[in-house]
């Protein structure tokens, strides 16, 4: 019997698989597709829970995965590479976003 079912095999899936195996927890994971045939193996991402209100529990969850993910690029893991990006407003933002201390290079960029 396993502990935890996590449905599906992109990276999000595999990653949370292959960490609560790490914790000591039985894990199944169920998908529809082989790994390499998921939108994680041709996507690109970019890391920012900005679709969310500032829930402090979500910076924290954000602020692990983007530690877990920067690890990944670190070692080397297929498909997972850090990049510098932009976030562009529509409106000028007096004062940076909730989640913007989940991410230690954060800066706001003035025109």
């Amino acid at each position: 019997m396993n502990d935890v079912v996590v449905v599906g095999a992109g990276i999000v899936g595999l990653t949370s698989a292959a960490r609560l195996q790490e914790a000591g927890a039985k894990v199944a994971v169920v998908t529809a597709h082989e790994p390499a045939r998921t939108v994680s193996a041709i996507a690109a991402a970019v890391w920012y829970p900005s679709h969310i209100a500032g829930d402090p529990r979500v910076l924290v969850w954000g602020q692990r995965t983007f530690e877990e993910l920067a690890e990944q690029a670190v070692h080397g893991v297929p498909g997972v590479v850090m990049r510098r990006t932009r976030m562009l407003l529509r409106t000028p933002s007096p004062e940076a976003p909730w989640w913007a201390k989940g991410v230690k290079d954060f800066r706001v960029a003035r025109p």
